[in-house]
Order: structure tokens, then sequence, then C-alpha cells
């Protein structure tokens, strides 16, 4: 939540060095990808 906060500021955008940037939206596309992972784990787990 805290990285997206980050990229949706534009004040940390406009100061923040571009590797921090990039740093933080790769932490951001992990996140969701194992989001989507960890769903899928869940839906096949047997329902009660």
């Amino acid at each position: 939540e805290t990285a997206k906060v980050k990229l949706e500021n534009e004040n940390f955008m406009a100061k923040a060095p571009m590797d921090v940037v990039a740093s933080i939206k790769e932490h951001l596309e992990f996140c969701d990808r194992e989001m989507v992972r960890i769903k899928s784990l869940l839906d096949s787990l047997p329902k009660e």
C-alpha cells in the first residue's frame, strides 16, 4: 500500500531519483504477482 501511495504522490515522483522510483515499481509489481499467485492457491483449496 505504501509503495502505491508513493507512486501516486506528485511531489515524491518529482523529487525521487529514477532508480528509487524503478525499485518501488518493481516491488509493487512483485507484490501484485504474489497476490494473484496466493489468491489462486487459496481458490484451489477444498471448500468446506
